[in-house]
């Protein structure tokens, strides 16, 4: 029998994340494409990420599909078994040393408990968990904190977006849902991944449905603009010396919401660019601060003092 320490599986599975906080409404900033699995490794009987520990598998949004693959090498009598529960896995491909999934699932969300088996190692199972989607959104592919729920408008400079699938606690990045049977109906968008969209050129609405098996359809009139009519700010925080102030901008066209990379200038520093609209202050001595966002020929101030 080889050493545990040399024989080694490595599964994956859909739904690479990574997530930045920024005072974005709790939504992550990537969700990995479920045609391309991210990687777990086996070592003996114990699951350990072969990423950073801020990456995590998504759940699949129940009804939908996504894929995985497991990769091994030194082991034989390689067998995969899963318990019965809401997913299903369909062999796609084996070319010794790389076995591919398709995962299915019911509508009907809850846990299956993938177990692997070999002549080397112990069993190993893993959970795969299923969860319906309770909402879908429209958000740029940053972290960006909105100023309500509304469905944003674009910029020509800005014109990538994705669909979020948002589980039961849609407050937590660890609740964006994955799909792979996810597609649109508008052919004018530019498709850069599964969930991640390009807008045209030009001012412009583009009506949009988005349709997937987990979810049915969606709806969304998406606007492309070329100017703005205002910018808003907000200041959260306590004022304290060696304390925390958020400071947020927001942009409009008419009553909707824009999203737009701004030039941000700091207090008593140099303007920088940046794709979130909101960044922290954090003030060292008493007086007065200032925040300056600037886009499209427009800027706004936000200031506050610390006694």
């Amino acid at each position: 029998m080889r050493s545990l320490v040399l024989s080694s599986l490595v599964l994956c599975a859909a739904g690479c994340q990574t997530f930045v906080d920024a005072e974005a409404n709790g939504n992550g900033t990537q969700v990995g494409d479920p045609t391309q699995p991210v990687r777990r490794a086996f070592v003996g009987a114990s699951l350990i990420p072969t990423l950073d520990a801020r990456y995590g598998l998504n759940p699949i949004a129940a009804g939908g599909s996504s894929a995985l693959s497991i990769r091994y090498n030194d082991v034989s009598g390689l067998d995969v078994i899963t318990d019965g529960g809401p997913a299903t896995l369909t062999l796609d491909n084996d070319s010794g040393g790389d076995r591919a999934f398709r995962v299915t699932t019911t509508p009907t969300p809850g846990t299956t408990t993938i177990t692997i088996l070999t002549n080397e190692l112990e069993p190993s199972d893993w959970a795969l968990e299923t969860k319906p989607v309770t909402s879908v959104e429209v958000l740029p592919d940053v972290t960006y904190r909105r100023a309500s729920a509304s469905t944003l408008a674009f910029t020509e400079s800005a014109r990538t977006f994705r669909f979020a699938l948002n589980g039961p606690d849609a407050a937590k990045w660890t609740d964006l849902l994955v799909d792979g049977t996810l597609a649109i109906d508008n052919i004018a968008l530019t498709a850069l991944a599964w969930d991640h969209f390009q807008l045209p050129a030009g001012a412009a609405t583009h009506h949009v449905t988005a349709t997937a098996a987990s979810f049915g359809s969606r709806t969304f009139d998406i606007e492309v603009v070329d100017a703005l009519d205002r910018i808003e700010s907000l200041v959260e925080g306590t004022p304290v010396v060696n304390g925390s102030m958020t400071v947020c901008f927001f942009a409009y066209r008419g009553t909707r919401e824009v999203y737009v990379p701004y030039a941000i200038t700091p207090p008593g520093g140099v303007a920088y660019q940046s794709l979130r609209n909101c960044t922290r202050v954090l003030p060292e001595t008493r007086g007065h601060y200032e925040v300056t966002a600037s886009a499209l020929g427009l800027s706004q101030t936000a200031s506050f003092d610390v006694p």
